[in-house]
């Protein structure tokens, strides 16, 4: 439909410098002060329970910007107020002067509508939405679909923040509710969600919602076009006739691509290399047909576009190659293609390359897909391969020349086939045209094409598509071989940490406790004996329910685990970070992501994982495996979203369950609490802006938090700086706090770890497709990430049994700040039944 430029209300969410830029941006209607808690509330109070509606305007057209719109208002006045008094209805029966009347009515301070109701849009501009379609794979394609979740939910929480009480979100969708109802409802857990097709005429908030983006946009094209017709206007050198007709030529119409006077426009508007400016959307099929058309049919000129650098980038007509058959690609509702690389093609590989390969986890189309900086590691080979080899991943050492082998591999299909593609653009040339006087001039593949009859010629192109469709399933073959190489190479190591096997001592925590013990006592010392002097710790009952490495933690134990846990999650709330309750499954491709492989080189189990049924394996269905850390869970809550810089950063503590295998020696370096399968751990987690000056302060805040805590709780610890050899894979800098263990003192001279803080910088976000959007140009980039663990129970409570052990009383004293979770008791003794007679 066409709107009447005279029935268009310029709106307060124009924002006219950004649409001639071609930004995207969002604009936030004045929060009325009815739907806000009183000035002089008590911290707490909550404004009237509010309902929010959903919808978007323009998500098909190739010309003007996608608009997403909410529109939010008191539950209670959503049908008196919306449906009988202002006749919001479905936006097919609405006409756009309506439409225009009723967002004039909604910014006219002191109509009801502006007392009462408030709203928000997002317009995503051809540009980005263009720019995010055309990307290569190794960036990840941001469909629409994408595009267009991520506009939903920033437009929500920035209503959220702004402290409106939403209890009910109503949504429209033209796709499958159920998946992106499951979606936001991962992302608002605690909001009734409702997605529906229609819901414009089921819910008049959602109505409200179109009519604020589809006036936003009719507006958008408005502003374009005027636009374009100053820039004509300026460049004018004839007389008023002239100036009708090139007024005439701004009538684009719709916008969409089945509106003859768009597509006419296009024809006639389209510049013969750069196409259009900032109204049009590239990625459209209209747009590319007529920029691939020959330029005697009006299309662009041929341009000899450079050599590409990196597998990840191609040639502009590349992006538009329909699918072939076998490819299992994903295709968004407006048939926008997003390619996916087949895990099971392998390249080959030349003979001196032969080298162990790494695991591998297998991850279903809908994992989170890695964004990894392969460019990076092929112009730094020996950086990477020198950073494996001090971490002792001497196989991962040998993949940067592995991938800058496969590299040459790829660049050779390139030439090959952009040979090939020329070859195949002269025959579809001379059969649509047989005309030789068109050919340019010394264009010899055509003339010697020329000399083939026109069955020879169809007869050459299919042998010609044969061959690049074996070429593309080589190209794609080798670029997943390198993401796959890739994938295992760990990541880069600060500057601060020590090269080699031996740690560095930065600081200590509490005095020692015994600088020259006694050794006669040292059994009693043990956790060991001192949990079954007191009756606390049941290894031989867990080892008939479990086997080795499990235990039973009973009565005060018990309590005090509970005791730990409350301790450090009060700490560490105080201090500002908000707490989670993870779940304790994870997939093993987002265990994997996080540098979490369930098992390593050598094949040796890490992490235990969930057995499948034949069945499942065979249909693809994802490996599930028990969390080792909460740092899993925590990094995947974020996994394939996009973060707001000005949310940075964010802090997280959860406590929960760990798993681990712990393949590995069995002897006395292990009894007891020390090593173990299963245990409660808090968890420490953040995302930071990708700069290590504010990730350090993070950083250190986090070390801070886990001195204090194990400060108070007497223990004598120190601080290292761990060396490369000790980093896993994720970090780039590690830190871990030893405590004093009394039974431990031919053992490292009685130190054992307790906690451990690491900076990740983007190894897991890349990895997870977790993006930051820049506040500045709103540019996408990928934050850094920062764990640690605040308080891990087994080897804490063992370290306080210890240290706290009276052998005359025998009885361990409970550190002070834990008796307010144990009843005020001040000391663990043995039960009564162990207890001597008097």
């Amino acid at each position: 439909m066409v709107v009447d430029p005279s029935a268009i209300f310029i709106a307060p969410s124009i924002h006219e410098p950004a649409l001639l830029a071609g930004d995207s941006y969002s604009h936030f209607s004045p929060i009325p002060p009815s739907l806000l808690p009183p000035a002089d509330s008590p911290p707490g109070t909550t404004g009237p329970p509010c309902c929010l509606g959903v919808d978007e305007a323009g998500r098909g057209p190739v010309l003007g910007p996608m608009v997403y719109g909410v529109f939010y208002l008191p539950l209670p006045l959503s049908d008196p107020l919306l449906r009988t008094t202002h006749h919001f209805d479905d936006s097919k029966v609405l006409t756009p002067a309506v439409r225009s009347a009723l967002m004039q009515t909604l910014c006219t301070p002191g109509s009801d509508l502006h007392t009462s109701c408030g709203w928000a849009i997002k317009a995503l501009s051809a540009r980005d939405i263009s720019a995010g379609m055309l990307r290569s794979q190794s960036t990840a394609v941001y469909n629409l679909n994408a595009q267009a979740l991520d506009a939903t939910v920033a437009l929500i929480q920035g209503v959220l923040e702004r402290g409106v009480n939403v209890k009910e979100i109503y949504v429209d969708t033209v796709g499958p509710p159920a998946a992106y109802q499951a979606k936001l409802e991962r992302v608002f857990p605690t909001i009734k969600i409702t997605v529906a097709k229609k819901a414009d005429s089921l819910y008049p908030c959602v109505s409200a919602a179109s009519v604020c983006a589809k006036v936003t946009r009719d507006a958008a094209l408005e502003v374009l076009w005027r636009a374009r017709g100053r820039a004509a206007a300026r460049q004018q050198k004839g007389g008023e006739n002239q100036d009708e007709e090139e007024e005439e030529s701004m009538a684009w119409g719709s916008g969409y691509p089945s509106d003859a006077r768009c597509v006419s426009w296009l024809r006639g508007n389209m510049h013969p290399v750069f196409g259009w400016g900032p109204e049009c959307r590239m990625s459209w099929g209209t747009a590319k047909d007529m920029l691939e058309a020959a330029p005697a049919k009006g299309g662009g000129v041929k341009v000899d576009w450079p050599m590409e650098e990196d597998p990840e980038t191609h040639r502009v007509t590349d992006f538009f190659t329909a699918a072939k058959p076998d490819q299992e690609d994903k295709t968004d509702e407006l048939g926008a293609c997003t390619p996916s690389l087949r895990q099971d093609q392998k390249p080959p590989i030349s003979p001196e390359h032969q080298q162990p390969d790494p695991p591998t986890v297998r991850a279903p189309p809908t994992a989170p897909k890695a964004l990894l900086n392969l460019k990076h590691i092929r112009e730094n080979p020996e950086l990477y391969a020198q950073n494996a080899r001090d971490r002792n991943y001497h196989a991962a050492a040998t993949y940067p020349d592995r991938i800058n082998d496969l590299f040459a591999q790829w660049h050779a299909k390139q030439h090959e086939g952009r040979s090939l593609r020329i070859r195949s653009n002269v025959i579809r040339r001379i059969l649509a045209d047989p005309d030789p006087t068109h050919d340019e001039n010394g264009d010899e593949e055509a003339a010697k094409l020329r000399t083939l009859s026109r069955d020879q010629l169809i007869e050459e192109a299919r042998k010609i598509k044969a061959e690049l469709a074996a070429i593309e399933d080589a190209e794609s073959a080798i670029s997943a071989e390198m993401h796959r190489l890739a994938l295992a190479i760990p990541n880069l190591t600060s500057d601060a940490t020590p090269r080699g096997e031996e740690p560095l001592v930065l600081s200590y925590i509490n005095d020692h406790p015994e600088p020259d013990p006694s050794t006669s006592d040292r059994v009693w010392r043990s956790h060991v004996h001192i949990g079954a002097e007191l009756g606390i710790l049941d290894f031989a009952g867990a080892g008939t329910t479990s086997g080795w490495g499990w235990y039973f933690l009973v009565g005060e134990a018990a309590q005090l685990e509970h005791a730990l846990v409350s301790y450090a999650l009060a700490a560490a709330t105080r201090a500002g970070w908000r707490q989670v309750s993870p779940p304790s499954m994870v997939y093993s491709h987002i265990a994997a992501a996080c540098g979490f492989q369930p098992r390593d080189a050598h094949g040796e189990t890490q992490i235990y994982t969930i057995s499948q049924p034949p069945t499942d394996a065979a249909r693809g269905k994802p490996e599930w495996c028990l969390a080792g850390t909460a740092e899993i869970p925590l990094a995947a809550m974020k996994a394939d979203a996009t973060i707001h810089e000005s949310e940075l950063p964010i802090r997280r503590v959860a406590a929960s369950r760990c798993y681990r295998a712990e393949a590995g020696a069995r002897g006395s370096e292990t009894k007891g609490l020390y090593r173990v399968h299963e245990f409660t751990k808090v968890e420490l987690f953040a995302w930071t802006p990708p700069d290590e000056v504010a990730t350090q302060e993070v950083f250190d805040e986090m070390l801070d938090l886990q001195t204090d805590i194990l400060g108070s709780l007497g223990l004598h610890c120190r601080v290292l700086e761990m060396p490369t050899t000790d980093l896993g894979a994720s970090a780039y800098r590690k830190c871990d706090m030893e405590a004093f263990f009394p039974s431990r003192r031919d053992r490292n001279d009685g130190w054992g770890e307790v906690t451990s803080a690491s900076i990740c910088t983007d190894y897991q976000t890349r990895r997870l497709a977790t993006r930051l959007k820049l506040s500045s140009g709103g540019k996408l980039d990928y934050p850094w990430t920062v764990n640690g663990t605040a308080l891990a129970v087994p080897r804490v409570l063992a370290a306080i049994l210890e240290n706290g052990w009276n052998e005359a009383e025998k009885t361990v004293t409970i550190p002070e700040v834990l008796r307010p979770w144990m009843d005020g008791k001040e000391k663990i003794g043995p039960p009564e039944h162990l207890k001597s007679s008097p």
